[in-house]
């Protein structure tokens, strides 16, 4: 991120993993002042997009070189030649995960099979087909609120602690936009490109402005698979 985009990202000191401690790493940046405030819409957008169009895959593909961290969760980041392939892919890892931390869960379960078979399908298979395609895109991967400030020297925005890979540029948008809960910020990012027509409004989100963090990461995801079986029951009744 920081060589596509550098005014938008703390400057990358030193990274690595401890001698002595197995699987534990470190990541060590530049010092910077930051204001709690979130930056404003036409400023950050503007920004964000940038990031997007001038981040092209390198090889054409959905994916990233080596897994990234969304928090302590390890992602699915292997290459794939379609979005639908990627996402498909990402939210079964997701899932993977969800059953070895809480156990099976018969509602769960029973959703499964439409989510892959009919909703995604759905959903994201027209982006790709019928003339249509998707330019895989450089995203910051966990972009919300927390992740989000402003420079208290010059009053830049800066984004930090990502989970990078290329992607549609709308992943992870709607997150942000949900929590800043802010009608202007939609329409800044899609003046400037960045893919947001199809941006939901969740109040729920809207409570991890006042919420701890360690409450609003869980909200976060609890929200994200909550918007995907949403879709999931609506396709059971066509």
């Amino acid at each position: 991120m920081k060589s596509i985009a550098p005014e938008f990202v703390p400057e990358p000191i030193a990274w690595g993993s401890y001698q002595s401690v197995p699987n534990t790493h470190f990541y060590l940046c530049e010092f910077r002042s930051l204001a709690e405030e979130l930056p404003e819409p036409p400023v950050f957008c503007k920004k964000l997009a940038e990031l997007h169009k001038n981040g092209v895959s390198p090889n054409g593909m959905f994916g990233f070189h080596v897994a990234t961290y969304n928090g302590n969760l390890p992602q699915e980041n292997g290459f794939t030649k379609t979005w639908e392939e990627f996402f498909a892919n990402g939210l079964k890892h997701m899932l993977r995960l969800n059953f070895e931390a809480a156990g099976p869960s018969k509602k769960l379960d029973e959703l499964i099979p439409d989510m892959f078979e009919k909703v995604i399908p759905r959903l994201l298979r027209p982006l790709e087909t019928g003339g249509n395609s998707i330019t895989p895109s450089l995203v910051h991967g966990d972009l919300w609120c927390g992740n989000v400030a402003i420079d208290m020297e010059d009053d830049t925005p800066l984004v930090f602690d990502p989970c990078c890979f290329w992607a549609h540029n709308e992943c992870k948008n709607s997150v942000f936009l949900a929590t800043r809960n802010d009608q202007s910020l939609i329409e800044q990012q899609t003046s400037w490109g960045t893919g947001v027509q199809n941006a939901t409004d969740f109040p729920e989100v809207t409570l991890a402005r006042t919420t701890p963090t360690s409450r609003r990461l869980l909200l976060k995801r609890i929200t994200m698979i909550a918007m995907l079986f949403t879709q999931c029951k609506s396709s059971r009744t066509h």
